[in-house]
């Protein structure tokens, strides 16, 4: 089940029921699983092996398919979590419980609206970001010409918005002619199975408010749903600290 189809159900969960103990739901249970994960760089198949559970098994826990509790225990017991982690019924907490600081378990972690990079309004919309970052995604690619050379075009266009009528003598060619090249190697990508999708977040944690464009690329072999990715779970700390357009984080 493709991320954004549990990111819909997660949406579409009930209210919980206040100070009624409650066993977790398996959507909420997958969210956990699949960013405790990521936040610790681990591939599904690492977790899988520390947690002595087939692997199939933990894909199945991350589309927030039900499980035997024995396998959640494992999942809890890998991440250091106090038995009954993911089994145990508790009292939900309410929302003015969960916006209090003690009670995130993820103070770093932000949900970004994303869709296909692919057409001239998105790219302006990237070019424009004051930041620019490559946000990890299941099943990342490793670094590549085609990656790497994205980010540059980004950037060559963000100057080239920057600067406008300064450049219109330039040898640099005009705009049309870079939104060509830049779609021809989104085309290239398509070929070699890269699927690109990009979001804005506005970031206010370490100054001023700053636009920063986040850049999701994964191949489809590893994530077949990539460019149907409605939403991409990114650390902000990737980006806490970067200062220049063209940063990438991994």
């Amino acid at each position: 089940m493709p991320t954004s189809s549990l990111y819909d159900r997660l949406v579409a969960l009930p209210a919980p029921d206040p100070g009624i103990d409650a066993s977790v739901p398996p959507e909420i249970i997958a969210f956990n699983v699949s960013v405790t994960r990521r936040l610790r760089s681990w591939k599904k198949s690492t977790l899988a092996d520390m947690a002595g559970i087939s692997l199939s098994t933990l894909e199945r826990i991350e589309r927030g398919e039900k499980v035997q509790p024995e396998a959640l225990d494992r999942i809890g017991a890998a991440f250091g979590f106090e038995p009954g982690y993911y089994t145990a019924a508790r009292r939900p907490l309410m929302p003015e419980e969960l916006a209090e600081p003690e009670n995130n378990p993820y103070p770093h972690i932000v949900i970004v609206k994303v869709s296909p990079l692919d057409n001239q309004a998105k790219l302006r919309s990237l070019a424009g970001c004051d930041l620019v970052v490559h946000a990890p995604l299941g099943g990342d690619p490793e670094p590549s010409s085609l990656v790497s050379g994205l980010f540059e075009l980004i950037e060559v266009l963000a100057f080239r918005l920057a600067a406008g009528p300064l450049l219109k003598s330039s040898s640099l060619g005009g705009l049309r002619e870079l939104y060509r090249l830049i779609f021809s190697h989104l085309e290239d990508m398509r070929r070699e199975g890269l699927g690109v999708v990009f979001g804005v977040e506005l970031d206010t944690s370490s100054g001023p408010p700053r636009r920063v464009g986040i850049v999701g690329i994964a191949h489809r072999d590893a994530d077949p749903a990539v460019r149907a990715r409605k939403v991409l779970i990114v650390d902000r700390r990737h980006f806490s600290g970067a200062d220049d357009q063209g940063s990438q984080a991994s």
